[in-house]
């Protein structure tokens, strides 16, 4: 979806916050695109937003088991939250 590729490009200019309201509105549009759901979560987590970054990559692990890139990610997420335990079971 078109908001999905405009979120990607303000996150590449460092504006997470607009990309985020991008991701949203796609997600509204398309709420069966996981990718959407991974793009916000690497914003959420570019804006130390961890818990949410965490509950948004759950989202897409929860849709699509097998996205293994989403277990990478929250692993990094739980690292920087020095919740080191949590973070290998993501990497397992």
């Amino acid at each position: 979806p078109a908001y999905n590729n405009k979120g990607l490009a303000l996150s590449s200019l460092g504006r997470d916050r607009e990309a985020i309201e991008c991701y949203d509105q796609a997600i509204r549009l398309a709420p069966l695109f996981t990718h959407v759901y991974f793009n916000k979560g690497l914003a959420l987590r570019r804006l130390h937003e961890y818990q949410q970054a965490i509950e948004t990559f759950n989202v897409v692990i929860a849709m699509d088991p097998t996205f293994a890139v989403a277990y990478y990610r929250k692993g990094i997420v739980l690292q920087d939250l020095k919740q080191y335990k949590e973070a290998i079971e993501c990497y397992d």
